[in-house]
């Protein structure tokens, strides 16, 4: 999990592992669940360390609108 935007949405950092390797994003959402409710085979991704080294990889951002 990460910053709080204008908009009152947090940034999570998301997670699809698809067994081979995974893909990485940050979604900006009002929750971790509704991110997780919303899109199947995520994880969303607590850990601050984690967190912390994702900051450098220059990850892309996703706004959550959808169901």
């Amino acid at each position: 999990m990460s910053h709080m935007d204008e908009v009152g949405k947090t940034r999570y950092l998301v997670l699809h592992d698809y067994g081979m390797g995974g893909l990485w994003w940050w979604v900006r959402a009002g929750s971790a669940e509704e991110i997780v409710s919303a899109c199947a085979e995520v994880e969303v991704i607590a850990d601050p360390d984690a967190v912390r080294r994702a900051e450098t990889w220059g990850l892309g951002v996703i706004v959550k609108t959808c169901g």
